[in-house]
């Protein structure tokens, strides 16, 4: 201060040297880990589950779409079905189809309504019959008036009349309408005309023979999502499954049909699945007669003893393919008397099961993960600190390879790739120990840094090998990971 005020030229101040002072910058860019979870796919698809049991090995689970068929499968509701009346005594068929025999049906929620064209100046006094129904030891009749309104002809409808809970039963799939019209005299009469209509036929319950009804399970696809970072080596399951369940409240016999059961790799390349199961098709179990209500499980896999489901899994599999279709009395036996109620359902549901016990031969997995140092300006030189650890029962080899926006290729993490010794396998338990840190160092010059700017995105790449840990095949537990932590001191000057 005593020198700034003693001297003369004050505007020269500006311009007194000064030394530059060098200060660091410490910056986290990565941490990350790569854990089991992370092979369920990118952005964790939601038809994936991991399924660990109690020695804590892990199972992955890719659920198809569950197909569901209800009772309308095999009886459709028949909406506003109307027929005329021809005569006092008329017969109509019932709308079943003509491979279907009902010995018995139940109507559900069903209305009708008659109407009528009189042509007598009086009313008419008219009770219709129809014999095939019954409930409660009764047969089915209504009472009714049709009112002469003062001048012919006389349109009448009537109210509507229910026969919901009421019994059919007709060996020939038929029902007879039968109207008494009675003048005040007594004397029987007929319409000019008479039209009875149905809302809708539905039914509740139905037993009988349904002939060979065909249930479409349409086509669908799993994804499998384990794969998407594959990019290259080998990968082998020992025990792959595709597993279909099968939930039957249809009192009937039913067998499958499979049109496809294929896998489609990331190449677009389809094959096919080979097995037994697809040759000689499934049987389901159903309810009997007197289980109406029941509801019959069946189960079967897709697995290494009768497919060649191991061989299609070796290569980089996306996606299952099926189309499963359901086919009704299959043996056309109509000596079995089935049924269908209104709670009868058909479910079908299609998982793939990949145990994480197998070999991996220089498997090349990679990830991205985003970077941005556009905002450091004057970097004089940068050192990048790494910390890595394996915890897998397999040798990996490491890089990050640093991208622009377009994908152009700036620069490596490290020189060499890096190598990460397999974790110790404790023989007593069949898991490895706790890895060890290992921590690197990497200098960037002021040079090689002006590059790393444009730098947007590292993209991990794993090259991961248990052929050199183990002549066998080995299980995956759910504490496995490989630790992968990169943060940057920045030197720059002030």
């Amino acid at each position: 201060m005593f020198w700034v005020q003693s001297c003369e030229n004050y505007e020269d101040l500006s311009s007194i040297d000064r030394p530059e002072e060098e200060i660091e910058i410490a910056v986290p860019l990565i941490n990350t880990e790569f854990l089991i979870s992370d092979f369920t796919g990118e952005g964790g698809p939601e038809n994936v589950s991991i399924r660990v049991d109690s020695e804590d090995r892990v199972t992955l689970i890719y659920n198809g779409d569950v197909v569901r068929q209800n009772v309308n499968a095999v009886f459709q509701p028949v909406p506003f079905f109307e027929f005329p009346v021809l005569d006092t005594f008329f017969t109509i068929p019932v709308p079943f189809a003509s491979d279907q025999r009902v010995d018995k049906a139940i109507f559900g929620n069903t209305n009708f309504k008659l109407n009528f064209i009189s042509d007598f100046e009086e009313d008419v006094e008219v009770k219709v019959t129809i014999p095939q129904l019954s409930k409660n030891g009764e047969q089915f009749s209504v009472d009714l008036t049709v009112p002469y309104n003062g001048s012919i002809p006389v349109e009448y409808t009537s109210d509507l009349f229910s026969v919901q809970g009421w019994t059919l039963e007709s060996e020939e799939n038929i029902i007879d309408i039968i109207y008494d019209a009675r003048l005040a005299d007594g004397s029987k009469q007929k319409f000019t005309a008479v039209i009875m209509a149905f809302d809708v036929i539905v039914f509740d319950y139905v037993e009988g023979y349904f002939g060979s009804e065909v249930f479409d399970i349409n086509g669908d696809f799993i994804a499998i999502g384990i794969l998407d970072n594959w990019v290259s080596g080998g990968l082998s399951f020992e025990d792959p499954k595709v597993k279909v369940f099968v939930e039957n409240a249809f009192g009937f016999p039913v067998r499958s049909i499979f049109n496809k059961m294929q896998v489609v790799t990331t190449t677009g390349e389809v094959l096919d699945m080979e097995s037994e199961i697809i040759d000689n098709n499934v049987d389901f179990a159903y309810p009997a007669l007197d289980e109406p209500g029941v509801v019959k499980i069946t189960e079967f896999s897709f697995d290494k003893d009768n497919s060649n489901i191991v061989d299609l899994f070796k290569e980089k599999v996306s996606r299952v393919t099926y189309d499963i279709d359901a086919g009704a009395n299959p043996d056309m036996d109509e000596s079995i008397t089935g049924f269908v109620n209104e709670d009868s359902y058909f479910l079908v549901s299609v998982d793939v099961e990949l145990p994480l016990e197998g070999t991996v031969n220089n498997l090349v997995l990679q990830d991205e993960v985003e970077l941005d140092l556009g905002d450091l300006d004057d970097i004089t030189r940068a050192e990048f600190k790494t910390i890595v650890a394996n915890d897998f029962p397999a040798d990996v080899s490491l890089q990050g390879y640093i991208y622009d926006d377009n994908n152009g290729l700036l620069d490596s993490l490290f020189e060499e790739r890096l190598l990460l010794s397999s974790a110790t396998l404790d023989p007593s338990t069949g898991k490895t120990l706790p890895a060890d840190e290992v921590t690197i160092f990497t200098e960037f010059t002021e040079d090689r840094f002006v590059n790393l700017k444009n730098g947007k995105k590292v993209v991990v790449d794993l090259k991961i090998n248990t052929e050199q840990t183990s002549s066998g095949a080995l299980w995956i537990y759910n504490d496995y990971g490989i630790l992968f932590k990169v943060g940057a001191k920045f030197i720059t000057k002030l």
